[in-house]
């Protein structure tokens, strides 16, 4: 194998390792996209510089948000509370407002109306400027004309100056309204470029999940519906929060009574069914004074982290973090090796949310009082040694982060067949070349050096690669980039003949006289007319051009040797200009080489008493006189007429 069909293949195998990675939240785009939160009271942490760095934001949200970035730079795309939408610079978007779903109202007896995970953002797959921003009202948000709704509304990029704004014509649009919605509701990817939006249902008689299919075409606004376990009395998970696991294959659901349990299905990505639910207790014996609210798996899929509270509305209870062993999937097991990984006094744990490989998690209650996150530094790993670490970032005083943590934005996992196209070009010494995919489809790019532009201007060799993707399908050119390595031309002087020291041949020469083009001088050599200052230019078989320094001429009119000067002058030629035979009058035995303009040798002459013009056309010829030493006594025009 060639080396550069090796790397070529080397690129393509990274690259289906990046279309296949399971890991959802692992993947730069997901990374890139939740940079940046947005939550509670003007809330907010920005992770694009490697540690979370806390930000005021304008945002106001008591429980649901949800905030996006550009997936490739990382930069605030806009944020939303699910009523009101703000832009990159924290101002409401013109025609983001009054949304229906989960806008923060308060009523004088049931206080705020707000859902645990009322918000969240989906792109429109298939473009890279729209996204889907779900709004959701659940039946026990505090609304007393709710029965659990669901409305969606397109953010477009390009609308308002590039800055974004939420589409007249596509504004609380209602999916399921009046439908008894739990507060719960997440995205998750499928397996074929598209997404699941996944709500809980629960009716008089038995609970639900719900997966709305997202791809391409659109939303799918006929939910696949999966039964889940009904256990105790009504209303027993209408208070929850929802994860999936990083590889897609379980998801779980909160209670806001415990005694109830957690549910934990088998997820289906490629169905969006939900399987196998069991119901996990905390293994406690005064479970009935426990409620759970977060919920979040580990990076590696092996434990269950739940945030709980005792007694929501005591001020001195003691609350706890839990954490559940996954290895056997088994209601027993799991409920059984139940740990207690962190606690805290008087405010009970609020969302969980995982974010490279760290959980952050905030504290329920305490409102405004919330200036800090908590962190699980190691989620990985059983027991304490996870690591929870209470009070690990401070907030931007002033701001809290009441309940809520923004909800993730996901994107659709593209499919596996990439077409992909290798370009072999050259790059001269010391020159630049611009790089722009073979076929353009007009679509997002990415570079090799995370730039977002369709062309890149490079001045070194290497291998440069930029992919194309909808959403769905990936397009890779690939440039391996080499280097015309040719050598600079050097002036080799013998007398007044100038040419090219080296033994290397370049495909075309052009000589210059102080900067100018000479006339016919295209060959490999010249011998000089006149003083001045001379360079010659040079171009390669792939075009690569490349200049010599100045050899400066000043003895053109006389012989470069002592010995030959005062015989120089003493050479004459007549007649010139002549119809035939220019005879040449010598004190000593001389050779003559005869050229045209361009330099091309036309004949030679030894012990030359006289030269013929005759077979030659009219015109200008240059002689070149030498003695038998072989030395270059002088140039002379002759003329042919």
């Amino acid at each position: 194998m060639k080396v550069n069909q090796l790397l070529f293949a080397l690129l393509l195998c990274s690259l289906f390792s990046y279309a296949q990675q399971p890991y959802y939240n692992q993947r730069p785009e997901f990374l890139k996209a939740n940079s940046v939160w947005a939550f509670g009271k003007n809330a907010g942490l920005d992770f694009n510089g490697g540690t979370p760095t806390a930000i005021h934001t304008e945002l106001f949200s008591e429980e649901g948000c949800a905030s996006v970035a550009d997936p490739i730079t990382g930069k605030l795309l806009f944020y939303s509370n699910g009523g009101q939408v703000w832009d990159a610079n924290h101002r409401i978007m013109p025609n983001g407002y009054d949304l229906l779903g989960n806008p923060l109202t308060y009523f004088p007896s049931t206080g705020p109306y707000s859902t645990a995970q009322g918000v969240c953002i989906v792109p429109v797959i298939g473009t890279s400027d729209q996204y889907y921003l779900f709004s959701l009202s659940g039946i026990t948000s505090g609304s007393r004309t709710s029965y659990g709704s669901l409305f969606y509304n397109v953010v477009d990029m390009k609308l308002n100056n590039g800055i974004g704004d939420v589409d007249s014509s596509k504004k609380n649009i209602p999916l399921n309204k009046e439908d008894f919605l739990s507060e719960g509701m997440i995205a998750v990817p499928g397996n074929n470029c598209d997404i699941w939006l996944m709500l809980h249902r629960y009716l008089p008689t038995k609970e639900e999940f719900m997966a709305y299919h997202i791809t391409q075409d659109g939303i799918d606004t006929v939910p696949v519906i999966s039964p889940s376990l009904t256990v105790g009395p009504r209303r027993q998970r209408t208070v929850s929060t929802m994860a999936i696991s990083p590889d897609r294959q379980k998801i779980a659901i909160t209670c806001g009574n415990a005694a109830y349990g957690i549910l934990i299905g088998q997820f289906d990505p490629n169905t969006g069914q939900v399987n196998n639910v069991l119901s996990i207790g905390y293994a406690e014996n005064d479970t009935n004074n426990f409620h759970s609210y977060g919920v979040c798996f580990s990076p590696d899929n092996s434990k269950l982290y739940i945030g709980a509270a005792k007694l929501w509305n005591s001020s001195q209870s003691m609350n706890h973090i839990y954490q559940y062993d996954l290895s056997r999937y088994d209601s027993n097991a799991i409920s059984s090796s139940m740990q207690i990984v962190g606690s805290i006094m008087s405010q009970p744990f609020g969302m969980m949310k995982q974010y490279d490989d760290i959980i952050y998690n905030i504290s329920l209650r305490g409102g405004e009082k919330n200036t800090y996150i908590h962190r699980i530094n190691k989620p990985n790993l059983s027991g304490i040694a996870c690591d929870f670490q209470i009070n690990a970032i401070p907030l931007v005083p002033r701001d809290s982060s009441m309940s809520g943590l923004p909800n993730d934005v996901v994107f659709p996992l593209s499919h596996d067949t990439i077409t992909a196209l290798t370009l072999d070009t050259i790059i001269c010494p010391n020159d630049h070349l611009v790089l722009k995919p073979k076929i353009d489809y007009q679509q997002q790019y990415i570079w090799n050096d995370d730039t977002t532009a369709s062309d890149r201007i490079i001045d070194k060799p290497g291998v440069y690669w930029i992919v194309q993707t909808d959403g769905c399908q990936s397009y890779v050119d690939t440039f391996i980039v080499n280097v015309f390595d040719f050598p600079r031309p050097v002036i080799n002087v013998n007398m007044l003949d100038l040419g090219i020291a080296g033994s290397f041949n370049y495909d075309h020469y052009q000589w210059l006289l102080n900067g100018n083009p000479i006339s016919g001088a295209t060959e490999r050599n010249y011998t000089v007319s006149g003083n001045g200052d001379y360079r010659v230019v040079v171009k390669n078989e792939a075009g690569c051009t490349d200049t010599s320094d100045i050899y400066k001429v000043t003895n053109a009119d006389e012989a470069a040797i002592p010995g030959v000067r005062a015989v120089a002058p003493q050479i004459n030629f007549y007649p010139n200009p002549t119809d035939d035979i220019i005879y040449i009058q010598s004190p000593i035995a001389v050779d003559v080489s005869i050229f045209s303009i361009e330099g091309t040798l036309l004949t030679d002459v030894s012990d030359a008493k006289e030269v013929s013009l005759k077979d030659f056309a009219n015109g200008l010829y240059l002689m070149r006189i030498y003695d038998k030493d072989g030395n270059l006594m002088k140039v002379v025009k002759g003329v042919k007429r």
